[in-house]
């Protein structure tokens, strides 16, 4: 039997207080839905250095699995969407956001074809 070795795609929009729960979250995600590699596309208003430094304690204790980190502006939304997998490519996604950022995201995965969200494993922002 041949692994399932794709890649979960995870598009975030967060706030920098919340970046290490979710960078824990979803690397437990990733085991959960059996993933070795995580490609994250987070909107946020950290550069990508930032971003990685507040999150280098997650990826460490997660050293096993893979990580692609992708920072956007939230103008940025066209660019990011060119730099996703094509769907057949990836095991599933996620959707990920702070509280403040819920519309925002939500314009988001309008704008996110719908072959992505076929293979919907978990969203963080529908409203409770």
């Amino acid at each position: 039997m041949k692994r399932d070795l794709r890649p979960i795609l995870v598009i975030a929009a967060i706030r920098n207080e919340e970046l290490i729960e979710f960078m824990r979250k979803t690397f437990k995600d990733a085991r959960t839905f059996g993933a070795r590699k995580v490609i994250i596309h987070a909107f946020t208003n950290s550069n990508y250095w930032d971003f990685f430094r507040d999150s280098r304690e997650a990826i460490l204790d997660n050293i096993e699995l893979g990580v692609e980190i992708y920072t956007w502006k939230k103008d940025e939304m066209e660019k990011m969407l060119k730099n996703i997998p094509e769907p057949e490519k990836l095991k599933g996604v996620i959707f990920h956001c702070s509280e403040e950022e819920r519309m925002f995201l939500k314009k988001v995965q309008d704008s996110v074809p719908l072959q992505y969200k076929a293979s919907l494993l978990k969203d963080y922002c529908r409203q409770p």
